[in-house]
């Protein structure tokens, strides 16, 4: 998101409403993924759905790096652009949520799963502290477009590292 921000108001000049549209697209996209996630891991099992997540996440992302890397000829095919690499994100976010839920819970003994979900949540906002302030020093740095081509470096290696994990090799029911 700390990208996402400046692209859509500073580089797309697409102002608050843009902004606005680009979240909400975010969201309902999320939205329809949860709600076809559990056709999704009945049929790919929760592990693979939530591999398909991350592989996935380079594909939308890399659309978002595309609206500011590429010379389109409109802002509005650019804004277009980075909607439709929006909503393979919250698709693919969506779909994968409720199986890494489950298959976190799954793996934890009932007597630990509370504190299992308080560490998970307290690592998730500890990212967010730490990932925020580097992908806008990140941003500054070497431009936007390039600093959301390594988040999509990124988003593939642990793609390829769940991939090449146990976690691949199981196929859990849904």
């Amino acid at each position: 998101m700390t990208l996402l921000v400046p692209l859509v108001l500073l580089e797309l000049d697409a102002g608050p409403a843009g902004l606005g549209l680009a979240l909400g697209v975010l969201g309902a996209a999320t939205l329809v993924g949860t709600v076809l996630a559990g056709v999704v891991a009945a049929r790919l099992g929760m592990a693979r759905t939530v591999i398909l997540e991350h592989a996935t996440m380079p594909i939308g992302w890399g659309m978002v790096a595309a609206a500011a890397l590429l010379p389109l000829p409109s802002a509005s095919l650019a804004v277009g652009l980075v909607l439709a690499g929006l909503t393979v994100t919250g698709v693919a976010m969506g779909l994968a949520n409720p199986s890494e839920m489950a298959l976190r819970q799954r793996a934890t003994p009932d007597r630990m799963q509370s504190r299992m979900n308080a560490t998970m949540r307290t690592v998730n906002r500890a990212m967010i502290v730490v990932a925020a302030p580097l992908g806008g020093l990140l941003g500054d740095a070497i431009g936007i477009g390039p600093a959301l081509v390594a988040v999509c470096a990124g988003f593939a290696m642990t793609a390829i590292g769940m991939a090449a994990s146990p976690l691949a090799r199981g196929r859990t029911a849904a």
